[in-house]
């Protein structure tokens, strides 16, 4: 009862290359973007005109209804649309250039082939399921070791394969999540361009012996996960994953304007309520030991990367830039949603608490007054609610 409806909570549609109907690849509409959230130079999800402009750039048709779907989108002028090529293991993610982003220099960076989901269920790994509750009650996540029948899933990347060509923008146009600049200053848009040293050889740049990859760029998406290497990797219900990569994006609107006046009290409730279960499932202990796996390994080749790159950087600082950023990041993630709960809370209680909002659901009072008191706990404690500890950040 008072599910959230399908399109709400953003997922990609298309089915894991195992075949299961039950398994879907993990949303990554946000890899095509190339946005820094309180970048003023690029496409800002918060912004009017995002929601019009991204809804011209879909195809017709599109499943991806940006009545569903505020996020910054920046296309190419002969490339509107997102590709929904066959996984194949790996995915094309943009980099944008300083300037705006329409004209902005742009490359595509290539992730690392990485298992479907009924190949991780061969082994030890965690499964994120949603739990099922009484009536309409919050619905918080499980942490089981087989998937829950009536629910989809994908290969969570724990560290959003996002995580590499943001980086590398915030780099090259000198902003970081949530605004404000990098105390090392910017690097030149040359070194993640085609033919740039981020995709050229290792050899070439005179390192021998790198611990994995034969580039810089197959390196540090190894580090994010690879059919050999699943520290970065949990089976995560298909929905909370969606929520997830869209939070991670820093989008103000984590649910567009127009979709949340169109959904009931029950389903912003529930809606509310996934909000905050992303936060649980980043704090689990699964999710944190990929999160310090993922940011130590990426930290490392990031450094080898800077020496190997020195003269071409002015040895540039990535080590602290990569600190910085990562700050900036979940800082940025824990904002927005903030700032969502804070703006969309208050308006429900007032509808819980009015008459009307105490005989709307079949079930009757007691199940709107349990909605009531978990969105009054909820407001007293956003704060302890929307957080991700990030003491593995040094």
């Amino acid at each position: 009862m008072c599910p959230i409806p399908p399109g709400i909570l953003l997922e990609s549609g298309q089915v894991d290359d195992d075949g299961d109907p039950q398994d879907e690849i993990e949303f990554y509409g946000f890899e095509d973007d190339c946005f820094i959230n309180g970048d003023a130079s690029s496409w800002d999800s918060g912004s009017e005109w995002a929601h019009d402009e991204q809804k011209r750039s879909l195809p017709f048709g599109s499943r991806y209804d940006l009545a569903h779907y505020e996020l910054s989108y920046a296309a190419n002028a002969t490339d509107h649309a997102f590709r929904l090529q066959k996984r194949g293991g790996s995915r094309l993610q943009s980099i944008c250039g300083p300037g705006p982003v329409r004209t902005a220099k742009k490359n595509q960076l290539r992730s690392r082939p990485y298992p479907t989901v009924n190949r991780l269920l061969k082994g030890p790994i965690d499964v994120i399921s949603l739990a099922k509750p009484a009536l309409c009650g919050a619905a918080g996540i499980v942490v089981q070791q087989a998937k829950t029948v009536g629910q989809k899933y994908v290969v969570e990347h724990v560290m959003e394969l996002q995580s590499v060509s943001k980086f590398a923008t915030s780099l090259a146009r000198g902003i970081l999540p949530g605004g404000g600049s990098f105390s090392t200053g910017t690097l030149p848009f040359s070194i993640f361009d085609v033919n740039g040293a981020f995709q050229s050889s290792w050899a070439s740049l005179g390192v021998a012996n790198p611990a994995v990859g034969s580039s810089m760029e197959e390196t540090v998406y190894s580090v994010l996960g690879t059919s050999s290497n699943l520290n970065n990797f949990q089976i995560c219900e298909a929905g909370l994953n969606g929520l997830k990569a869209t939070i991670w994006a820093g989008a103000k609107n984590i649910i567009a304007a127009d979709t949340w006046s169109g959904m009931s009290h029950q389903e912003r409730y529930k809606a509310l309520q996934e909000i905050v279960n992303v936060f649980d499932y980043l704090n689990l202990p699964g999710s944190q030991d990929a999160l310090e796996a993922s940011y130590n390994g990426m930290n490392t080749a990031w450094r080898q990367f800077g020496s190997a790159v020195a003269s071409q950087t002015n040895n540039y600082d990535f080590t602290t830039a990569f600190k910085e950023w990562n700050t900036a990041q979940f800082q940025t993630m824990v904002k927005v949603a903030t700032d969502f709960i804070t703006t969309q809370i208050a308006p429900e209680i007032k509808y819980w608490t009015n008459s009307n909002g105490q005989t709307v659901l079949p079930v009757g009072r007691a199940a709107a007054a349990a909605i009531l008191a978990d969105l009054t706990s909820l407001q007293g404690n956003v704060a302890g609610k929307v957080k991700i500890a990030t003491s593995w950040i040094t």
